[in-house]
């Protein structure tokens, strides 16, 4: 006769994951301990050395680095000087120049082949060149230039009045330079140290 065997216990047996549950647990509430010890030790840490005494944690600042002087900041002031010669041999020399500008280094606002925007005064300020060519093309070209100097005290009322004849033409553009002889006439003022007309070589360089 068969006698039955005892049922064994349900007690069920501890799973992996509830192990790992249990010992996350534990590792989370070590970790808190130590974030305190570290919070309340400051400027050491809890890790020994081997001689069991805290040590100091590691400085990592970086060493004051020696600032370097400061370069000279670029200079924004415009470059370019205009020479003009007249016929009798004056030259005149503008160095303070205002603008300078052909269709080459200005195609969009010069967008002609030969268009150009000279304009300068000498060191001293007392003479005053400029020499304009400007418009949409060739055809419809306009332009307009003068030297005058002998200016009252405020720089202004010219005594010397040249204004250049022509169209402009005979100054030509040559990338960044602008050069030729034109006519030039006295007008106005009493003062024409040059004569009634004559001619000026003008060399610009942009």
């Amino acid at each position: 006769m068969l006698t039955p065997r005892p049922r064994p216990s349900r007690v069920r047996q501890p799973t992996i994951a509830a192990l790992a549950l249990v010992f996350l647990l534990f590792a989370a509430a070590c970790g808190s301990d130590s974030d305190d010890d570290a919070d309340e030790t400051g400027t050491t840490t809890t890790a020994e050395d081997g001689s069991g005494e805290p040590t100091d944690p590691p400085d990592t600042t970086a060493p004051d680095a020696t600032e370097a002087p400061a370069e000279p900041a670029a200079s924004d002031e415009g470059g370019g000087i205009i020479v003009v010669t007249v016929a009798d041999g004056t030259v005149y020399e503008f160095t303070d120049i205002s603008a300078c500008d052909t269709s080459a280094t200005a195609p969009e606002s010069l967008p002609l082949t030969n268009g150009y925007d000279l304009t300068g005064r000498t060191a001293d300020g007392a003479f005053a060149f400029f020499a304009g060519r400007a418009g949409f093309d060739d055809d419809g070209a306009v332009f307009s230039g003068s030297i005058e100097g002998d200016f009252d005290d405020e720089g202004r009322n010219a005594l010397m009045l040249y204004v250049i004849e022509g169209d402009g033409t005979d100054l030509v553009v040559d990338g960044a330079n602008v050069s030729g002889t034109v006519a030039v006439r006295a007008v106005g003022p009493p003062n024409r140290p040059h004569g009634d007309e004559t001619t000026i070589t003008v060399e610009a360089s942009c």
